[in-house]
């Protein structure tokens, strides 16, 4: 079903269906690149002459600041123009090396133990660690122990023992890791 009168712009066969300028996407391509050549074309009208700067031959710009003649001499003066900007930027200092971390002051003697204390559980991921921390000592590994911290008593709340408001600290409960220990032991 062809529209009446309705030709396409570019090749005049009859449209058909909702085409309302051009039959094919092959047609509007070819008119839009051939429109492009003749805006190009009237633009260049407008600037004088002049020489590439790569090459030196003389062209037509298409804008006031184009310039060179071709892509390839384009590619050729951008990659000049990046190495004369490398060339302006002052030099970095370079960076030293990350200095090793010092490690922690301790404050007593570190321990040396084969007998820790395990946790008395019927749970089997406590199981299992249990066991596999007798499987570590029976091929000669050792536990290293840390001293204790000092005591700094420093106001925490366990939410598990609830809130409690101590005159002394300002608020909360303090507990001991042994105090923790025979808690959850008792669970």
């Amino acid at each position: 079903m062809s529209k009446k009168g309705k030709v396409c712009r570019e090749c005049s066969k009859p449209l058909t269906g909702i085409r309302s300028q051009f039959c094919t996407d092959t047609c509007y391509k070819h008119h839009k690149q051939m429109r492009a050549k003749e805006v190009s074309h009237l633009r260049r009208r407008n600037f004088p002459q002049k020489d590439c700067y790569i090459c030196g031959k003389l062209f037509q710009p298409i804008r006031e600041d184009h310039r060179n003649c071709s892509k390839s001499c384009t590619f050729e003066d951008a990659r000049n123009r990046r190495i004369a900007k490398r060339k302006k930027q002052p030099k970095l200092p370079r960076v030293k090396p990350m200095e090793s971390s010092k490690l922690p002051i301790i404050y007593g003697q570190i321990e040396t133990h084969r007998n820790p204390i395990l946790i008395k559980s019927r749970d089997p991921r406590h199981i299992k660690l249990n066991s596999d921390i007798l499987d570590f000592l029976a091929k000669g590994g050792e536990i290293k122990k840390f001293p204790d911290e000092l005591n700094g008593r420093t106001p925490t709340v366990n939410f598990s023992f609830g809130f409690d408001i101590d005159s002394s600290l300002g608020f909360g409960m303090e507990l001991n890791s042994t105090q923790l220990l025979e808690e959850y032991d008792r669970n």
